[in-house]
């Protein structure tokens, strides 16, 4: 349910006033989202060259164990839902 903001502009001066801070708010809301968004596509910094041999080590065991565990849960219900046909 959307709120209700009830304010008594007098003048232009006062609706381009509210205006203005409605729109730098937009802006720093959209820097801060955009920053954000590149941050996902980032590379991590144990896979970066740069990184120690241990940190590259467990990212690597870290992103094969979520692999492995898909595709566990992947066959599970692959096969819970190939006897239900049945």
């Amino acid at each position: 349910m959307p709120t209700e903001i009830t304010s008594n502009f007098k003048t232009l001066a006062d609706i381009r006033g509210r205006k203005e801070t409605l729109l730098k708010g937009i802006r720093e809301d959209n820097e801060k989202m955009s920053k954000l968004y590149k941050s996902l596509f980032e590379t991590p910094d144990a896979l970066k060259s740069s990184a120690l041999p241990s940190q590259r080590i467990k990212s690597f065991f870290s992103l094969g164990s979520g692999i492995l565990d898909g595709f566990l849960f992947g066959w599970k219900i692959y096969r819970k839902f190939k006897k239900s046909k049945r």
